[in-house]
């Protein structure tokens, strides 16, 4: 499943808080329309970053305590979903090995 542009955001913005709106626009795959749209749910900003930007000067970009705890929360649900596909998978192998162990003790009295 292809991640979301605005979790690649998060992401980005996590893993080098100080980008430009270029840098974040190529390396998420956001048009600078959807950048500023996201910005301000997204990132604190200060007084300077609310006004008009230009898309190549370099900032220091923090992330909304709202915009951190949803991506932890959103790491979660997918480590969830992981764990649970895990665990059905385990208990389909042991309901079929169940079967087979059941049936071989059915028939060992007949060999």
């Amino acid at each position: 499943m292809d991640t979301h542009k605005y979790i690649r955001l998060t992401e980005f913005a996590l893993r080098s808080p100080s980008f430009s709106v270029t840098q974040a626009c190529e390396e998420c795959n956001l048009s600078e329309k959807e950048f500023n749209f996201v910005r301000e749910s997204i990132f604190i900003l200060s007084a300077y970053q609310t006004q008009h930007l230009g898309t190549k000067d370099v900032h220091e970009w923090i992330l909304s305590p709202e915009a951190y705890f949803g991506y932890l929360q959103f790491q979660g649900n997918n480590h969830a979903t992981e764990t649970a596909n895990r665990a059905h998978l385990v208990a389909i192998i042991a309901i079929a090995l169940g079967i087979v162990i059941g049936v071989a003790q059915l028939l060992a009295p007949l060999i």
